[in-house]
């Protein structure tokens, strides 16, 4: 599973670094969401104040000798609706936080690369060998790999759509305005639907349901999903695909 830290670290006697216990972690989904409010935080505000993210995150400005620090902690909330923090804090001074801000956009790309290149071509090569192999189509190789690249962008684009729905949150209904037409959900095109939510909307997916319903599409083609024709693809540049395919199916285009 992939995960992103912010720990304090330490070297040893040889220099080498290692990571202490003070720290937090975040599921990539969570790290997109906080990563979309990264800006809402301000460090040189000299009011103290505090931001909860999905209901397990909370990130505060304090002041400690009067120099503001950003103090990172993990909670679950309980039946009683009290909030339980989990052991483990990460303390950033306003130098690291800056930095955090910097980098940000690096560590969601790592995030993206390690979440949908890697576990998605791991979950395909694992579904495929556990289909019998169908008898070998005779077809050409490249026309092969178009096939089965447009037919897996065609499907993530469909998922990608749905989960953009899912996390897509409208100002209008939330506040239960009238003249549905007029909210966002309905006004919003979908290239800023995109920019705004596709991040998020990527950890969301359910990729091992993906894949089976990809394997299932192509059922007749599984003798060409070895490790050497999966690995050809940049997944990258297919969920690049399917987002611009999800940009161009807009209906008010």
């Amino acid at each position: 599973m992939v995960q992103v830290h912010l720990r304090l670290y330490k070297r040893d006697g040889n220099n080498r670094l290692f990571p202490t216990k003070r720290g937090v972690c975040f599921s990539p989904m969570l790290w997109q969401s906080f990563v979309n409010q990264i800006e809402q935080i301000n460090t040189s505000s000299s009011v103290e104040e505090t931001i909860l993210i999905k209901d397990s995150l909370m990130i505060s400005t304090v002041f400690i000798e009067n120099i503001p620090n950003i103090i990172f902690q993990r909670y679950f909330q309980k039946k009683d609706y009290s909030k339980k923090f989990v052991p483990g804090t990460c303390v950033l001074s306003e130098n690291n936080w800056l930095e955090l801000q910097r980098i940000h956009k690096i560590i969601t790309e790592s995030v993206m690369w390690l979440t949908f290149d890697r576990m998605l071509r791991n979950l395909l090569l694992s579904e495929a060998s556990k289909i019998m192999p169908s008898a070998v189509v005779n077809t050409d190789a490249s026309e092969v790999e178009l096939v089965l690249t447009t037919s897996l962008i065609e499907l993530l684009c469909d998922y990608l759509g749905n989960s953009i729905a899912d996390v897509f949150e409208c100002y209008g209904c939330v506040q239960q305005y009238g003249n549905q037409l007029g909210h966002e959900c309905i006004t919003m095109d979908y290239e800023t639907r995109i920019r705004l939510y596709g991040g998020l909307a990527l950890f969301t997916i359910d990729f091992e349901q993906l894949i089976k319903d990809f394997i299932q599409r192509n059922i007749q083609l599984l003798n060409y999903l070895n490790p050497i024709f999966v690995n050809k693809w940049d997944m990258l540049s297919i969920f690049d695909n399917a987002k611009k395919m999800y940009i161009a199916s807009d209906p008010n285009r």
